[in-house]
């Protein structure tokens, strides 16, 4: 059963990619521009035989060598372009397809025009324009094929098999331990129905998995079977810094997912965001707590009501995900409160914030001008608390990014790792996640770097006690490298510092 999901699963997004495409602006574009030319040809013979044709050959030696020219450059800067990876854009594209597809209807069509031919003998039977066409547009085809072939993605393999000495901040699939979480969320989305919006907050530290959980919600939920009635629309608000760009952007990706499944629900929210962006403007919402949809008299609750309808009608749950709400200042987390409790109380609508919430409140309670010291307990309709990460476990993760380093051996792995296991160090009291984990690996490899030929004087407890002292408390590290001559004795001939005998 599970592996009939999965097919049924990766069918529908086959299917939706299709949809994508076949219903898209550049699909439009394409087909339209194609049926113009058809529909205009007659237009272009009349202009080309009245002002281009002239009844006399223009071929020459002369005529030749420049054509094989200019044949020549274009046809080389293509193979420069093709070592490159260089890949066309559409409009270059359509620019050649649309080109190519004219010049041919002419040139094969009913009415021939007389082309002129190369004057020398072993390319006598070209035609001039046939050898710059093909000259100029064999390479940029050739390049958008393999574009879509695995050969020519070379840089994703490199990528998805990258063996990086240093490892980068990014989700990471740590999220066994909160498989039981993301379930829970997910069947609630899917058995309930309601009349107005519902807000998740996903409660997480800096760093400890919020975006993964997130990563993990959509993947679970994308492999039920009501997945075809689910819309995901994914918001980046610290993108943004101005009010209205915020709502603008908020709306337009609404419409964007939306659009699809109703012009029309797609138009009015479009609509509904330039009528809110002047209600913001004016300064006429102001308690947090109240909605766009009580307050009758405004001009957006017919355009709220409308939208609302569509919503409805389209029989689908929209799914909206926000990450890294801790990211933004106290007014830009107001902003986007507002703007989902006043503004988006749309039906069967969840959104999934993913946040900070210790951080969240003290930006809110800095924040003078609001008061309401209580708001995010009555934003959120649930809040998930992601549970906090052991020892144990960021241990062993830390030892899996020293393996994936590959510059340490094992024993210069279990060198390390013994006093942290040991609770000879501080890694107990500073690192607290998988991102701490992420810092800490690179610290060590650099270091290690630096410190590779000294390796046997160092002290690994006090190479990462330094290692947390410096990223925790730099201004104290500094403190004790400006004044380390008095605390520690320099060995001048192999210029260490040791540490001074009890009796010194």
């Amino acid at each position: 059963m599970p592996a009939e999901k999965r097919n049924r699963s990766l069918l529908f997004e086959d299917l939706k990619q299709l949809d994508k495409w076949l219903f898209s602006k550049k699909t439009f574009i394409s087909i339209f521009s194609i049926g113009l030319i058809i529909f205009l040809k007659p237009l272009f013979e009349h202009l080309i035989n009245q002002f281009l044709v002239s009844k006399e050959s223009s071929s020459s030696a002369m005529m030749d060598v420049a054509v094989i020219f200019i044949g020549l450059f274009m046809f080389s800067f293509g193979i420069y372009k093709f070592r490159l990876k260089y890949q066309p854009s559409y409009n270059h594209i359509l620019m050649i397809l649309l080109g190519v597809l004219a010049y041919s209807s002419f040139r094969f069509g009913e009415h021939s025009f007389n082309y002129d031919k190369f004057m020398w003998n072993k390319l006598s039977s070209i035609y001039y324009l046939d050898f710059l066409v093909i000259t100029s547009s064999f390479f940029p085809f050739l390049n958008s094929l393999l574009a879509q072939t695995k050969s020519f993605k070379k840089y994703k393999k490199i990528e998805s098999t990258s063996t990086n000495t240093y490892f980068e901040d990014r989700p990471i699939n740590q999220n066994q331990q909160n498989e039981h979480l993301v379930k829970e969320i997910c069947d609630a989305i899917c058995s309930n129905e309601f009349l107005g919006s519902f807000s998740i907050g996903v409660m997480g530290t800096w760093g400890h998995g919020k975006s993964s959980f997130i990563q993990a919600l959509k993947h679970r939920l994308k492999s039920t079977e009501e997945a075809n009635g689910i819309i995901e629309i994914n918001f980046s608000p610290f993108l943004n810094h101005k009010e209205e760009d915020l709502i603008s952007d908020f709306f337009k990706s609404f419409s964007n997912q939306l659009s699809r499944y109703s012009g029309q629900l797609s138009q009015s929210l479009i609509e509904y965001a330039g009528s809110i962006t002047k209600f913001y403007k004016r300064g006429e919402i102001t308690d947090l707590l109240s909605n766009i949809s009580i307050a009758s008299g405004n001009p957006a609750f017919e355009l709220y009501n409308n939208v609302n309808d569509l919503i409805g009608k389209t029989e689908r749950k929209i799914v909206v995900y926000i990450d890294d709400l801790d990211r933004l200042s106290s007014k830009e987390i107001l902003q986007i409160f507002k703007l989902i409790r006043n503004t988006s109380n749309f039906k069967n609508t969840f959104f999934i914030l993913a946040l900070d919430k210790t951080y969240v409140v003290n930006a809110l309670a800095a924040d003078k001008s609001f008061m309401e010291s209580n708001f995010i307990d009555k934003f959120f309709q649930l809040e998930v608390f992601l549970p906090e990460i052991n020892e144990i476990e960021l241990a062993t993760y830390l030892s899996d990014l020293l393996i994936k380093s590959k510059k340490f051996n094992a024993d210069q792995i279990s060198t390390i790792l013994k006093p942290i296991r040991e609770q000879e160090t501080l890694f107990g009291n500073y690192i607290k996640n998988y991102r701490d984990c992420i810092r800490l690996t690179n610290q060590i490899i650099f270091d290690h770097s630096v410190l590779e030929n000294l390796i046997a004087e160092v002290s690994v407890i006090d190479t990462l006690n330094l290692i947390f002292l410096r990223t925790r408390f730099p201004q104290i590290f500094n403190e004790l490298h400006q004044n380390r001559r008095r605390f520690l004795i320099e060995d001048t001939s192999c210029l260490l510092y040791t540490s001074p005998s009890p009796r010194d």
